[in-house]
């Protein structure tokens, strides 16, 4: 063990002694050399400290101590290597023994994606992110296992990631990895679409398909069964991570009857939303081709008229005229078909229908997860809204709704981010 070194004023003058610097500078040779041979047998690094006795750092009514360690680059910042401890455990305890098992299923799959992010980076962003997600759920006395703790981990350390984190009232400094805050950003952005992959995975409900997704998600190694590596997840003696994917249904196990009917009513309407958007689109595409037609036709029209080499020739008049006629008509046309109120029609129609495909979207996938009475308002509100587009009956031709149809049905609306899991999951059924 190292010895605690407690800062002293230097030596008065006429008395023997070290300085404070000199003892700094002899106990710092010393360190190196422990380093040196205890990471040379162990295969680990080993990081010697200074125990900050100086109050500057302290916990006052804990026996809790605060370390002063030195950076490669020669400067001494706190280690609250002890109260960082207490927290984590403390809020594993909270948690009925949950957080640590979620550190554990975290880690491993920023190892297997080659997550650029130190060990202890990651505890802080599981410790500050998964407790508050228990805590909700088990007073909402939702049933979930850690597949829903993993995707709802994901979707919040997306936005986590982009500033340093550290755990509240600990004098460690705040952990970026030495990420750079554009690099933390674009892991968070990569973590945002894992989120939706796996909350489309923990929400399957055929437990083997899931499973067999969650490989494919996960990659080798893959988290495997306690019995066979020796270890035990809290709560599930004799079970491993593998064995907490699929045991809940992933629909009980995180909504009542009232949120998944609303859902469906959810998803109803966003089908509904983005036909109506689409054949609107459609429709305006043509009206704008018609209105190009009615405002240039007349110029052209009145041009070929009044064409002095024409109005030479004999034989022409006729086509003049019709020219003339036509110039004439056509604007008298165009203002009574009133096309331009129903291009400004159509079109904000069109807005309002995209926009709400949009918002029912996220209601049934990020609303939904929260309270009941939150997701209800949410609808409510955008069935308001839905109301007050629906009130003036605007129906489009037929034929703009077959287009529409078969845009929809050739893949032309679809993301790549929501193809990938269901990629993932027809690439692990093959290999199984």
């Amino acid at each position: 063990r190292l010895s605690r070194i407690v800062a002293r004023k230097p030596p008065m003058t006429g008395h023997t002694g070290s300085t404070v610097n000199t003892a700094v500078t002899r106990i710092r040779n010393v360190w190196r050399i422990l380093v040196s041979i205890i990471s040379t047998k162990s295969g680990t690094l080993s990081i010697p400290a200074f125990v900050d006795c100086t109050g500057a750092h302290s916990h006052v009514g804990t026996p809790h101590e605060c370390y002063v360690v030195g950076t490669a680059s020669g400067e001494w910042v706190p280690a609250d290597y002890d109260y960082d401890a207490a927290t984590i455990s403390a809020l594993n305890a909270s948690t009925g023994k949950k957080l640590v098992p979620c550190v554990k299923l975290v880690k491993a799959y920023f190892r297997n994606v080659k997550m650029p992010l130190i060990s202890f980076h990651t505890e802080l962003l599981v410790a500050s992110i998964v407790p508050p997600i228990i805590v909700d759920w088990d007073t909402k006395k939702y049933r979930y296992g850690y597949e829903f703790l993993l995707a709802q981990f994901l979707r919040h350390a997306s936005q986590a990631l982009t500033n340093p984190v550290q755990l509240a009232g600990s004098h460690s400094p705040a952990v970026n990895s030495n990420l750079s805050q554009g690099r933390l950003a674009a892991l968070g952005t990569w973590l945002h679409g894992r989120a939706e992959d796996a909350w489309r995975l923990a929400q399957q409900k055929d437990k083997a398909q899931a499973l067999a997704g969650w490989r494919t998600f996960f990659g080798e190694p893959f988290p495997a069964d306690s019995a066979n590596r020796g270890e035990e997840s809290s709560g599930c003696r004799g079970r491993g991570m593998a064995a907490n994917f699929g045991t809940q249904d992933p629909v009980d196990g995180v909504m009542d009857e009232r949120t998944r009917n609303l859902i469906d009513e959810c998803k109803r309407l966003e089908e509904s939303c983005l036909y109506t958007s689409t054949t609107l689109f459609e429709w305006l595409k043509r009206l704008r081709l018609w209105k190009a037609v009615f405002v240039v036709a007349p110029i052209i029209l009145a041009a070929v008229a009044t064409w002095p080499l024409l109005k030479k020739q004999s034989g022409f008049e006729w086509l003049t005229g019709v020219c003339a006629l036509l110039a004439g008509i056509v604007p008298a046309v165009y203002k009574a078909l009133d096309f331009d109120v129903s291009l400004d029609t159509v079109a904000k129609h069109a807005r309002q229908a995209k926009i709400l495909q949009d918002r029912f979207r996220q209601a049934w996938r990020v609303t939904a997860l929260g309270g009941f009475e939150d997701f209800r308002n949410e609808f409510d509100d955008l069935m308001s809204r839905l109301d007050v587009a629906r009130s003036t009956s605007l129906t489009a031709p037929e034929r703009f709704f077959k287009k529409a149809q078969k845009k929809i049905h050739s893949g032309d609306y679809d993301f790549s981010i929501d193809s990938s899991a269901e990629k993932q999951v027809s690439k692990a059924n093959r290999e199984e």
